[in-house]
């Protein structure tokens, strides 16, 4: 990251009440953590802005899908690095991803089937490699995974969200050990 104290700033405005900055905010979380390694650690090393993004995904109104969208994005990306797993374990990760996966009721709108594939997959490669793994109550969530790769191989959207093949696989792998 260019200038550090520019992820604090960020995740300030994730904090902040008006949903359009709330948005912006999530969505240039997302985007810092997939374009390169050093801001994504940067971004998991930092418990604040990890916290605001976890706490983000359980605060977000019915109104608010795409702030949850880019809010679990940026957590998926995060839970693709070894080094930052047991980190975002600690700050809660997995019980909030757990909880929005047991919320079918949650209406998130038009993101409804990208944010339970990204959920399911941060999930994944947080928790996966566990005999305890809490995906084995969300069997449903984790086959709909192959669906979700299908598409990435075809059109590459899923629930207007673009997946990569190898990050569904990523996931896939994770959960092998538990035929």
């Amino acid at each position: 990251v260019a200038e550090r104290g520019l992820v604090e700033a960020v995740a300030v405005l994730l904090e902040s009440g008006r949903r359009s900055a709330r948005e912006d905010a999530a969505r240039v979380l997302s985007v810092m953590v997939g374009h390169g390694r050093s801001a994504a650690t940067e971004i998991g090393g930092n418990a604040e802005v990890v916290g605001s993004l976890v706490g983000s995904i359980a605060k977000a109104q019915d109104d608010e899908g795409e702030v949850r969208l880019w809010c679990v994005s940026a957590l998926h990306g995060l839970s693709r690095l070894p080094a930052l797993r047991q980190g975002l374990a600690e700050r809660g990760l997995e019980d909030g991803l757990v909880r929005l996966l047991a919320t079918t009721e949650v209406e998130v709108g038009e993101w409804a089937e990208a944010i339970h594939a990204l959920a399911t997959m941060a999930l994944c490669n947080v928790s996966g490699l566990r005999a305890d793994t809490p995906l084995l109550q969300h069997r449903p969530h984790v086959r709909s995974l192959v669906h979700v790769m299908a598409m990435g191989m075809t059109t590459g959207e899923y629930g207007r969200f673009r997946f990569r093949c190898g990050h569904v696989l990523g996931a896939l792998q994770a959960l092998a050990s538990h035929e």
